[in-house]
């Protein structure tokens, strides 16, 4: 196309590397807004009720970590409540959405001997194996108390 400074296209070699990196450069500000965060939170010893949250992982920072917590938690087994008392969790996992500003899950969590019991509702009980258990410790970098 001609223009009153010259031939200019913005196909042309000469400017097709600014306006990739130019693109890229803004696509990276405007899509580091995480879209899904998790916190790993510890009962505070000190104060009844108080969950202590350590640890925050985001989408933005760590998608891996992301998905593969959810595929464990999906994929977890149904079990029946039996009712026996369990004490305090020893962690509790929330699935936040900071773009709706919204708490998607809070799961608890007790490890054993087997893997873990988690609790994700009210009525949702489940379990997973000591592989899972020991995938999902490193990805929140448990700390037992």
């Amino acid at each position: 196309m001609n223009t009153p400074w010259g031939q200019f296209s913005l196909f042309h070699p000469q400017f097709c590397p600014h306006v990739f990196f130019g693109g890229l450069m803004i696509g990276k500000i405007i899509y580091k807004v995480p879209t899904r965060e998790i916190l790993v939170g510890y009962d505070n010893l000190e104060n009844v009720g108080q969950i202590e949250f350590r640890k925050k992982i985001t989408d933005a920072d760590d998608q891996w970590t992301i998905d593969n917590l959810q595929q464990i938690l999906l994929t977890s087994k149904q079990i029946e409540f039996d009712n026996l008392t369990r004490g305090k969790p020893d962690v509790h996992i929330l699935i936040n959405s900071p773009k709706a500003f919204g708490t998607l899950s809070h799961s608890e969590i007790w490890f054993n001997e087997e893997g873990a019991l988690i609790k994700l509702g009210e009525d949702d009980h489940r379990t997973i194996n000591k592989g899972n258990a020991d995938s999902l410790k490193k990805m929140i970098d448990y700390k037992s108390s």
